[in-house]
């Protein structure tokens, strides 16, 4: 999902956590919001495959513009 639509989910109310991981797909960072009901919904780009960031400051600080003031950063060790 875009990320306007993520913050329209989030200004109603329908959002309960953001969460950073790796990807498994590519070397980088994933967005993944969490909603009230559990389901985890990732962040897209515009041809809706999984936004990708190499950076993990950039990922967190994507997550934190949809209004969550902290950010779950996901790593197994």
């Amino acid at each position: 999902m875009q990320l306007s639509d993520i913050k329209s989910m989030y200004h109603r109310h329908e959002l309960v956590e953001a969460i950073v991981e790796p990807s498994l797909i590519a070397n980088g960072w994933i967005v993944e919001f969490k909603t009230e009901d559990g389901e985890i919904i990732p962040l897209t780009d515009f041809s809706g495959h999984e936004k990708c960031y190499r950076n993990l400051d950039i990922a967190t600080a994507t997550a934190q513009q949809v209004g969550f003031p902290s950010v779950r950063i996901d790593e197994p060790f």
